[in-house]
């Protein structure tokens, strides 16, 4: 499965071209008009001896550069809380842009980009219902599982969180850019979590059986209605929504 993933999605030539037109059209253009960056760059901060020679008046940002610029700003936020050294140099419009091509590389790799990026969740999804029906079955229980956005994000995925209308690449338009849903500094960020509870609840009449088995879904301690689903989604209503899901197997992952 890793070989056909790195074929479809790594290399994907249309996940090549999203990223670049996005990227290397639109960053780098308008950071190359920045002269002032350019100058703060060059009196501000220490350079290695041997980079003379590109800091003239017809030096040329690289899309490459810039985004080790906005990788530091990051860095420098989350660490120091400071916008004052290499964030200074960014504009909001700016942030929105490197935010907007992290998800388009996030989206094609992880999520909804392709089928294979998160139809490789399947088999996570399959063990969390079958502890969701043990624990319906007989008495609760906690199941506590840590690992990074290259799970959690094809997770979402599969549930169908998050999903725009509209697949994102160098097409999308600057309305669709700033209401999309899939916005991975949002839904994934440090500390990221998603939360599968189940509820034991009244019979809603007395024909039914006594309980219904509800489950909840919580993203960042935020609870999140189920796709498909009204406002309470019972147990069975689960395993029907996510049925392909829940009987895929390995082998037919990798015929995707």
């Amino acid at each position: 499965i890793r070989d056909r993933y790195q074929r479809r999605v790594r290399v994907s030539k249309k996940t090549s071209k999203a990223f670049k037109a996005v990227f290397f059209n639109q960053i780098t253009s308008r950071f190359n008009q920045h002269w002032q960056l350019k100058q703060h760059i060059t009196s501000e901060h220490k350079i290695d001896a041997g980079f003379e020679d590109y800091l003239s008046p017809d030096w040329e940002l690289t899309g490459d550069f810039v985004d080790d610029l906005w990788t530091l700003c990051t860095n420098e936020l989350s660490h120091v809380d400071t916008f004052t050294n290499w964030c200074s140099e960014f504009s909001h419009e700016d942030g929105l842009i490197f935010d907007f091509q992290s998800d388009i590389k996030n989206y094609y790799e992880k999520a909804y980009g392709q089928n294979i990026s998160y139809h490789i969740a399947a088999p996570l999804l399959q063990e969390i219902y079958s502890q969701l029906r043990t624990s319906a079955l007989e008495s609760p229980s906690v199941h506590l599982r840590f690992a990074h956005a290259e799970t959690i994000l094809p997770l979402y995925s599969i549930l169908g969180l998050y999903k725009d209308e509209f697949e994102l690449n160098e097409k999308v338009n600057l309305e669709q850019m700033t209401k999309r849903q899939f916005r991975s500094s949002v839904i994934s960020p440090m500390g990221a979590n998603i939360a599968f509870l189940l509820f034991k609840c009244p019979a809603s009449s007395s024909s039914s059986p006594p309980t219904r088995d509800i489950v909840k879904i919580y993203v960042n301690e935020r609870e999140e209605k189920i796709p498909g689903c009204d406002d309470e989604c019972e147990l069975h209503e689960f395993a029907a929504l996510y049925q392909s899901h829940l009987t895929s197997s390995l082998d037919s992952l990798c015929r995707l």
